[in-house]
């Protein structure tokens, strides 16, 4: 039987299983190298097929420093993980040194990327869709512009309206083919690779299609949604608030005009940056959560991490 391995998303093979079983003690092949032969209908990681490369009835792991799919016999326990005997010294070292380290359930150490670092990827991300951004609505701001070098009005016209109706939905798929493609090809999009950062399952291994298409619904979408109603909630909160006392100052005036232009200078003030700061919290909660996960990481089973 001949397999082939994938580095980098570089193809190497053919090789036989003894061979297969050499590069993964070497640690070449690791246990979330994926791996492939003829009859098989995709990639897996190693770890899957790990078992009948060393034979049945062979009970193994995931070294817990190197990655390697080894011999539970070969290795000694950490916990709920396992070390490979010559590894442990080294394993114990750098989790004294690094100390936002910690082990996923498949025994992988996972260096978790800090909050403020995700900012700035979002930030990248963020430039980076002002391309297809462009490309989508700027027809309908050309024909705008058209429009008003003719002196047609100031109504928008119907075919800057049209090409405003087509470029919202051509933005989204835009926005999701480019966040799940890249994270499901290369770990990661470019505000990721920027950083230094990938997008992993919580055992360390990749993202498939599914969840990658999942991940950005979740972000995008219902982290969205979710900002929008409490942005709502806490501008009417605030609004009607400031309106109640301002007509309750004026009682010579029961004018809702009045109200209304006094509370709508508080709602700019404290409805708008508190609504922001709690809708945000759906992102918030990476800053505090230990594996540093946004809600969309919780629903989704992702983490993100240094390379």
């Amino acid at each position: 039987m001949t397999w082939y391995y994938a580095i980098d998303d570089q193809k190497h093979g053919p090789v036989s299983d003894a061979d297969l079983l050499n590069l993964s003690r070497e640690g070449a092949v690791l246990a979330n190298t994926l791996v492939w032969r003829e009859g098989q209908a995709d990639w897996l990681p190693f770890r899957a097929i790990g078992p009948q490369i060393h034979g049945p009835g062979v009970e193994t792991a995931v070294c817990a420093d190197s990655g390697r799919l080894l011999p539970v016999s070969e290795m000694v326990p950490y916990g709920d993980t396992h070390v490979a005997a010559d590894r442990k010294d080294a394993f114990l070292q750098r989790l004294m040194e690094t100390g936002d380290t910690e082990v996923s359930e498949s025994g992988l150490a996972l260096n978790y990327v800090g909050f403020w670092w995700r900012v700035l990827e979002m930030i990248i991300d963020g430039l980076v869709m002002m391309v297809p951004a462009a490309i989508c609505f700027g027809p309908a701001i050309a024909a705008i512009a058209v429009a008003e070098s003719k002196g047609e009005g100031s109504e928008p016209p119907a075919l800057a309206i049209v090409l405003y109706i087509i470029g919202y939905p051509l933005m989204f798929a835009a926005m999701g083919f480019y966040h799940s493609w890249s994270v499901k090809k290369y770990q990661g999009t470019l505000g990721h690779h920027a950083i230094g950062a990938k997008v992993v399952n919580a055992d360390g291994t990749r993202v498939g299609t599914g969840k990658a298409i999942g991940r950005w619904a979740c972000k995008q979408l219902l982290n969205g949604v979710i900002a929008w109603i409490v942005m709502m909630v806490i501008f009417a909160i605030v609004f009607g608030l400031f309106f109640a006392i301002s007509m309750a100052g004026n009682e010579g005036d029961d004018t809702p005009g009045t109200g209304i232009i006094m509370a709508l200078p508080f709602m700019m003030l404290i409805g708008y940056p508190l609504g922001i700061l709690l809708g945000s919290f759906p992102f918030l909660m990476a800053a505090w959560d230990k594996e540093k996960r946004a809600l969309h990481d919780r629903i989704c089973g992702t983490r993100v991490v240094k390379k």
